[in-house]
């Protein structure tokens, strides 16, 4: 999982994609670099479906690659 805001924003799902079969993306909207300080609630948003995902066999094993933060 990749998970990026201004200025970047979702061109960091690219990133892992060399050395990853499936990567998830998401983009912050009305958040700048930094999402710890200005949306700290909306990475733990994504993160719960994520896993959960991979729990019940959707994707073999998660590698979350978290940017921003």
């Amino acid at each position: 999982m990749a998970i990026g805001a201004r200025p970047v924003g979702r061109a960091l799902e690219r990133q892992p994609r060399p050395a990853a079969d499936h990567v998830v993306g998401h983009g912050i909207e009305d958040c700048d670099a930094i999402i710890s300080l200005h949306r700290p609630d909306e990475p733990l948003g994504l993160l719960g479906p994520f896993l959960a995902a991979g729990e019940q066999g959707k994707q073999e094993q998660p590698l979350l690659a978290t940017f921003n933060l």
